[in-house]
């Protein structure tokens, strides 16, 4: 099962193919279309070359399939063995329900323009993919605010300072349980997952694998 974008339509849609029968079925989903608000066309010298927008994610779990974005405090769920799809939406005090940031429609691509408009989508709240912790039944995901100086990077883009991040944790069926930010963290690394209950994060430390366990408590 994959995830499809139809470029020229903004259309998002699930394809779950049976490959013994040669197969396939397509899963429409329209409350994914919001993001193409969040998308930005760019040009090069006035010529179409490309866009901007959203990342999503989409990951398994327990016979269901999750889909998310960095865009919406929100998942879809899709239940193989029922066939259903539904949607848990969240807002809250500390992440809200969406980036509240909308870009312009088209940028030129090379300008200091669109170097501003990458920061400030950066800066806004990006919600990250869904981790699953089977021991104790329950989700996580992290979030985060980027912070920005004057430097750019040989790309040309904003060099980050650190960010803002934060940490959900839902039961099985996404109620949320807690919410809080993180203040020993001043980024989310790269690579991290869940063992033992736990959150592990891969750590570069004197050029050795190192890892940075967090032990998530309820309080």
């Amino acid at each position: 099962m994959g995830l499809v974008f139809h470029w020229e339509t903004g259309a998002y849609f699930l394809l779950d193919f049976d490959l013994l029968i040669q197969s396939f079925k397509k899963i429409e989903l329209p409350e994914m279309e919001k993001l193409n608000d969040y998308r930005v066309a760019l040009l090069f010298e006035g010529t179409p070359a490309g866009g901007y927008g959203p990342s999503t994610n989409v990951m398994s779990s327990n016979g269901q399939i999750l889909i998310s974005s960095n865009t919406f405090n929100e998942v879809q769920v899709y239940d193989l063995e029922q066939d259903s799809l539904y949607l848990k939406r969240w807002n809250t005090p500390l992440l809200a329900d969406k980036k509240s940031y909308f870009p312009p429609k088209e940028a030129e691509r090379t300008t200091d323009a669109f170097r501003e408009i990458l920061r400030k989508i950066e800066e806004d709240i990006s919600y990250r993919p869904f981790m699953s912790d089977k021991e104790n039944q329950r989700f996580y995901r992290f979030s985060e605010k980027m912070h920005f100086g004057d430097d750019i990077n040989k790309f040309g883009d904003y060099m980050s300072t650190g960010s803002d991040v934060y940490l959900s944790i839902f039961d099985e069926y996404f109620k949320l349980i807690a919410e809080s930010e993180i203040q020993e963290l001043n980024k989310i690394p790269q690579t991290h997952f869940v063992k033992d209950g736990k959150i592990w994060m891969y750590e570069n430390i004197d050029d050795e694998l190192a890892f940075v366990i967090m032990d998530v408590e309820i309080l």
